[in-house]
């Protein structure tokens, strides 16, 4: 699928429940294997408490990236990159779907999901990353909250 013909699912997957609240989260994962690393970006429209729908991305990078800061700004600007493809016409079509049903509970968030936490080695990269990306404006979850990187993304690293 291209691009357009993702936000188009994701369009049709809201207007099929519009009373329902969703969370639209993208992020990134990677795994060094020997002699390449596989970069992983998801975006997963989560229907809240009804399931979801997911769109992946693969990226390979032809040598093994072993320091942890490079992988993570990497990870993160593919995240980037993937964000800044959703256009003010895609939240407008969201919107007119949305904005009629919040009486009936609907409700629509965007997300940015990092693959760094307070345990283990990223923790010292959470302040730098998650303020990049709340300088941006989005609103961004870490791990365990950041399921898009850390759990569907990473699915597809393996």
């Amino acid at each position: 699928m291209n691009f357009n013909d993702v936000t188009n699912e994701i369009i049709n997957f809201v207007s099929k429940y519009p009373n329902s609240r969703y969370k639209l989260a993208i992020g990134s994962d990677s795994q060094v294997k020997v002699g390449y690393t596989v970069y992983i970006s998801a975006i997963i429209i989560h229907r809240i408490g009804k399931g979801a729908k997911g769109f992946v991305t693969k990226k390979i990078v032809p040598r093994e990236i072993n320091n942890l800061r490079e992988k993570i700004f990497i990870e993160a600007s593919m995240t980037h990159k993937i964000a800044s493809m959703f256009t003010l016409d895609f939240f407008e079509d969201v919107m007119d779907i949305i904005i009629p049903n919040i009486k009936k509970g609907a409700d629509f968030k965007y997300e940015i999901h990092v693959d760094i936490g307070n345990n283990g080695e990223t923790r010292k990269y959470i302040k730098e990353v998650a303020g990049y990306f709340a300088g941006l404006g989005f609103e961004t979850k870490i791990k365990p909250e950041a399921y898009a990187a850390s759990s569907y993304a990473n699915k597809y690293t393996k």
